[in-house]
């Protein structure tokens, strides 16, 4: 980002806010699967199809 002209303190801030939204993410997805006792691959499977949940929960195995 400082290579697009923001300031170290404009990259910080944005840095902060991107992982402030992404924590709200996840944890609307776990309080999901809490919710209804799923795991995160059986909820992918209702958004995005048996083919499509895949993809989704081969990255999730992999960040684990």
């Amino acid at each position: 980002m400082l290579a697009i002209g923001l300031s170290y303190k404009d990259a910080i801030a944005i840095v902060a806010v991107a992982f402030f939204t992404v924590s709200i993410v996840i944890s609307l997805n776990g309080a999901i699967g809490v919710l209804y006792h799923a795991p995160f691959p059986v909820l992918a499977r209702a958004s995005w199809g048996f083919w499509g949940s895949y993809g989704t929960a081969s990255q999730s195995d992999a960040r684990n």
